[in-house]
């Protein structure tokens, strides 16, 4: 399976997903550019369930404007 960093994408770590430095607009541009098409896995809910709801959230919210079905 592929990583951020077979792209040549570096993440910093953040609190919740979306709500960090990292520019996921940047990220997700440049996972389409190169033709991923594959799973994406997020490790988050350190503070809880209502966290990671809202990070998954925002994921599919990125995945749906990148890759719109």
């Amino acid at each position: 399976m592929p990583y951020a960093a077979d792209f040549g994408i570096t993440l910093i770590l953040e609190n919740q997903i979306g709500k960090g430095l990292n520019d996921y607009d940047a990220i997700f541009a440049e996972l389409k550019r190169v033709g991923f098409n594959g799973w994406i896995s997020i490790e988050d809910g350190v503070d809880g369930m209502d966290q990671l709801e809202r990070s998954v959230t925002f994921v599919k919210r990125k995945v749906a404007e990148y890759w719109p079905s």
